[in-house]
């Protein structure tokens, strides 16, 4: 009995020293995190190009914007897409003011697919031309009376589509936070596969005008929309569509006699990309306007509060000791710091690009070099931000990564369509690729004839497939 007693009263003392250890090493925390820092010169820039971004909106009609028209794309039939885009809008922005760390709700007047009911050789052309490869190809060659019945049934979305080409400019009207709609994508992704489709028609028919004019306005809004773009989902929407309209264009233009290929070539795709064009800075400053939305919705206690314990005492003390060991604006200082020190390190020529790649890389693997002792001493200071940092984080690498590569598609394009309008045999296609000017973008090698798949190759550095573009000659 009596060590029993003894190793009762042993245990009781060991949690309450243990316990007295968590009390004094929370106190100590609580100290290191007793004040948060000030702004950094990086938070600093990016606050100028937030407020910078937010005066261009006011220097912008709505009906010459193409982002109100996007976000009424779904509207009904009945309904003008510009006047609900601009509802739409004026709604969300009314009520985040009234909540702007607890929105909630539906945008109003949703719209629908306005799409009818497709045929079911329609949809299998779709499905087989997710990518343009081979089958796609044949697909497309055997194709003319669905594609014809797609173009006849669906006249609104093609209307709407071009509506929304004409609009001059593009200009993010909401503010940037974890709440943000998105325009509906997918539909507009639609009305550009059917105007490539009419395209494809046009060539058919051996109208390289007709050709040039649809490929030149839709190149010309989406180069357009990506250098405007001022949101990262906006900026790889743009850099997706104009993936999808070289691979597509390229289809089209084949189809067109030899002699009229370079005249229904837009001059657009002539001319190398910009740097507004892959300036990744810009759309970055929203995902970092995003963290810093969710940084202090958590500092307020909002993205802690569990469902089961809402109001419960447990809650509040969890939430009151998570609240104590963040600091909002060191942990948005420090997504501030990567973003525009990675930045900074891909503003080189193509040439230098695959090296920069590294090296930006490196900025955002912070545990690479690190003891586990070490990476944990280190973030006394702020260790619920630090955790968010290192372990909710995201690289923004590749998405720069893949900005960059549409240069190499670009140019394997135009000289693709050169090469097949000269008329140059697949049995040479090896020799002219090496003979010519236009060359892979980082290396300078020449572009890749694959004389199995009867397609030239820019091979870029995403990773995987999607590094991986292909062109049927």
């Amino acid at each position: 009995m009596t060590l029993t007693k003894k190793l009762l009263k042993a245990v009781m003392w060991l949690g309450l020293a243990s316990a007295g250890l968590l009390i004094v090493a929370y106190l100590v925390l609580i100290g290191v995190n007793w004040r948060d820092q000030p702004p950094s010169q990086a938070a600093l820039r990016l606050m100028k190009l937030s407020a910078s971004q937010s005066a261009r909106q006011l220097t912008v009609a709505d009906q010459d914007n193409a982002y109100v028209y996007l976000m009424g794309f779904s509207a009904d039939p009945a309904q003008e897409p510009q006047a609900l885009g601009a509802k739409r809008i004026a709604w969300f922005q009314a009520q985040f003011e009234k909540s702007p760390d607890d929105f909630a709700g539906d945008l109003p007047d949703k719209g629908r697919d306005f799409k009818p009911q497709r045929s079911a050789e329609l949809q299998a052309l779709l499905k087989t031309c997710k990518s343009v490869d081979a089958p796609c190809l044949k697909a497309l060659e055997n194709g003319d009376k669905t594609l014809a019945a797609w173009l006849a049934s669906e006249p609104l979305l093609l209307a709407r589509y071009k509506a929304l080409l004409n609009r001059p400019a593009y200009v993010h009207r909401l503010p940037f936070n974890i709440y943000t709609p998105l325009p509906p994508y997918a539909q507009v992704h639609e009305g550009q596969k059917l105007l490539l489709t009419q395209a494809w028609q046009l060539a058919a028919q051996g109208d390289a005008a007709g050709v040039k004019q649809l490929l030149a306005q839709d190149i010309e809004f989406w180069r357009q929309n990506l250098a405007a773009s001022d949101s990262l989902i906006a900026k790889m929407n743009a850099a997706n569509a104009l993936q999808r309209h070289f691979m597509w264009g390229n289809a089209v233009l084949r189809r067109l006699p030899p002699a009229l290929m370079t005249q229904g070539l837009p001059q657009q795709w002539r001319a190398p990309m910009s740097d507004a064009e892959r300036a990744m800075l810009p759309s970055l400053t929203s995902e970092w306007q995003v963290s810093n939305s969710i940084f202090q919705h958590a500092k307020e206690g909002g993205s802690t509060a569990l469902p089961e314990m809402d109001g419960t005492l447990n809650n509040r003390l969890f939430t009151s000791m998570f609240k104590s060991l963040l600091q909002p604006q060191d942990s948005s200082n420090k997504f501030a710091e990567r973003l525009t020190a990675s930045d900074a390190a891909l503003q080189v020529p193509y040439a230098q690009y695959p090296a920069a790649v590294e090296r930006a890389q490196s900025l955002w693997d912070i545990r690479a070099e690190e003891s586990e002792f070490l990476f944990f001493a280190r973030r006394l200071y702020n260790p619920v931000g630090e955790f968010f940092l290192t372990f909710a984080s995201w690289d923004p690498i590749w998405y720069a990564v893949r900005l960059s590569d549409l240069e190499g598609l670009r140019r394997m394009a135009v000289l693709t369509t050169e090469l097949r309008s000269q008329g140059v045999a697949t049995g040479q296609l090896a020799q002219k690729l090496a003979e010519a000017p236009a060359r892979n973008p980082y290396t300078g090698q020449p572009f890749v004839w694959d004389a199995s798949a009867k397609t030239v190759v820019f091979t870029g550095l995403q990773k995987g497939e999607r590094g991986r573009h292909a062109l049927f000659y």
